[in-house]
């Protein structure tokens, strides 16, 4: 039974002090240059991959003429600060974490544009909650 206990005090209480302290002095790597932490990418697709989901939306759109202009609308006024234009990269989505890749130049490997590589869901998601807001 003492073990028990013992095992069950040092899981409740001394893991999160230990944690807390970890946070408190500045040990957690947050900086761009700092390398990830052990399975970041697989333990944060998990929420990410999950809100997609749910807040993505149900409905197609035709790609006629309107649809594109305005897509091309809140591209321009919303993602260009961080994504750029053609041929105007954007300084500051170097400078994220992770990066925001320039969307409408080509990608290092092989002939994409754009987002062929990225989720189906996460660009249209993104994209309509900006315009929404």
């Amino acid at each position: 039974m003492f073990r028990f206990l013992f095992g069950l005090f040092l899981g409740i209480v001394l893991l999160p002090l230990a944690v807390l302290a970890w946070f408190s002095y500045g040990k957690v790597p947050v900086s761009v240059a700092d390398p990830p932490i052990p399975y970041e990418r697989e333990i944060t697709s998990i929420p990410l991959n999950t809100r997609i989901h749910l807040e993505m939306v149900g409905t197609h759109m035709e790609a006629d003429e309107k649809n594109l202009v305005a897509g091309a609308r809140i591209y321009t006024e919303k993602c260009s600060v961080c994504h750029g234009l053609h041929g105007r990269p954007s300084a500051l989505g170097a400078n994220m974490f992770p990066r925001a890749p320039q969307l409408l130049e080509k990608h290092h490997v092989g002939d994409a544009v754009g987002v062929s590589d990225a989720m189906s869901g996460a660009l249209a998601n993104s994209t309509w909650q900006r315009a929404t807001r």
